[in-house]
Formats: C-alpha cells, sequence, structure tokens
C-alpha cells in the first residue's frame, strides 16, 4: 500500500516538474517565472487538500544562516577587493531577481515534488534541477554534481524545515555568492556587488568558470549537510 502511494506520487511529482519546466521555458521574464510557479504550486496543493507546508519564522532564519555558514569557506581562498555597489539601495534589484529566482525553481523542484518525501521524487527533482543549469557557462560533471547535491539537501530541508526554509537558504546562497561577494554564480558573473572577489587556486576548489558551486567545497558541504538532515529525518520517524 505504502509502495504503491510513494510510486503515484513520483510519478505525479514528475509530471508536475516536467510540465513546468516546459511553460516555464516559454515566459520572458524571471517574475513571470515566480508568479506562475507559485500559481501552480498553490493551485494543485489546493485541489490535494495539501498542507503547504512553510515552517515557521524560526526555520526560515536557519535556512538563511545555513546558506550563510556554507559560504564562509570560500573566503578561505578569496581574494576580495572593492566591489561596484556603493549603497545599499542598489543591492535591493538583486536581492528581489534573486528572491524571484528562488521562488520559481524551489515552487518547480521542491515546493509539491517534496511534500511527500521519497527516494524517486527526491532524485528526479534534484536531476531535473541540476540539468537546467546544463546551458550555464561552465557546466560540466563537477557542477552538474554540485547543483545535484544541493538539490539533495534542500529536498531534505524542504521536508524536515519546510519550504519557508528552502526558499530563504536558495535566496541568501545565491545573493550571498553573487552579490556581497561578488564571485560567480552558476556561471554567470559580471553583476552588481558589494565586494568583488576571486578564488584563487585548482579548479577542483574554486569550481572554475562555473564557480563555487561547481568546486568540491561545495558539494563536499552539500553531500555533509544532507547526511545529517537524513539522520535526523529518519530518527525523527
Amino acid at each position: 500500500m505504502v509502495a504503491n502511494a510513494n510510486l503515484r506520487h513520483d510519478l505525479k511529482a514528475l509530471a508536475y516538474m516536467i510540465l513546468q519546466i516546459l511553460l516555464i521555458t516559454l515566459l520572458p521574464s524571471t517574475y513571470l517565472r515566480a508568479a506562475f510557479s507559485l500559481l501552480v504550486f498553490l493551485t494543485v496543493m489546493f485541489i490535494e487538500r495539501r498542507d503547504l507546508g512553510l515552517g515557521g519564522w524560526q526555520y526560515a532564519l536557519k535556512g538563511a544562516l545555513i546558506a550563510f555558514l556554507l559560504v564562509l569557506p570560500f573566503l578561505a581562498i578569496a581574494s576580495i577587493s572593492e566591489g561596484s555597489i556603493s549603497s545599499i539601495e542598489e543591492l535591493l534589484s538583486p536581492f528581489i531577481y534573486h528572491l524571484s529566482v528562488s521562488i520559481w525553481e524551489e515552487n518547480v523542484f521542491r515546493a509539491y515534488p517534496l511534500y511527500r518525501l521519497t527516494v524517486g521524487s527526491l532524485l528526479s527533482s534534484s536531476l531535473l534541477f541540476s540539468l537546467v543549469h546544463a546551458y550555464n557557462p561552465g557546466f560540466g560533471i563537477m557542477p552538474f554534481l554540485g547543483i545535484f547535491t544541493a538539490g539533495i539537501m534542500l529536498g531534505l530541508m524542504r521536508y524536515e524545515f519546510g519550504l519557508g526554509a528552502v526558499y530563504s537558504f536558495h535566496l541568501a546562497w545565491n545573493f550571498l555568492i553573487g552579490h556581497i561577494l561578488g564571485l560567480t554564480l552558476s556561471g554567470i558573473s559580471g553583476g552588481p556587488s558589494l565586494l568583488r572577489s576571486y578564488l584563487e587556486g585548482p579548479e577542483i576548489l574554486t569550481g572554475g568558470v562555473f564557480g563555487p558551486e561547481g568546486s568540491v567545497i561545495a558539494i563536499g558541504e552539500f553531500t555533509l549537510l544532507s547526511i545529517l538532515l537524513f539522520k535526523q529525518i529518519a530518527s525523527s520517524r
């Protein structure tokens, strides 16, 4: 009975993600993608009479704090100089942009697919999450593993802490990497940032063209946190 229920969920989750990806690629802006994905998510959860599973504000805060802690090790290999931003107000636009990115990506890959945690939905959501970055500059084996392990971690975080935590982690990670430190984010660089940083060392540590998410540091961090979350989830069942 449980196996059949899990299989049904896996198939529905896979269809949900594929259809959303196909439709979202037709939308010309990140903000429209965020609005569309949110509407679809809310509609599906309403039809199925599911709780949204946002979690409390403390979990959202915890998600952002975890992102901050995972960014810190990169400072050890970073060369840092003054960035292009002269006032805090200039950070508002990139903040809103990455809020929209985190909303649509989490709505597509984890909000509905992982309200019920199964091996199938966790693996398929993480795989598709990684593959949608395939056209980013510098994508390859290490970046694939970096985004895939991030997907596993975020999926477990969504189940254990709630959706608010994965929204806040995703937003904080992107914003800190791209617009506070000024590092390359998923192969994209050059946006306004408070600081301008360059990672020094072999590509396996820096992530090369793709940036930190393609580094063994990030893969190790995401994998370790996934193991800790999995143990916590298993012990509470």
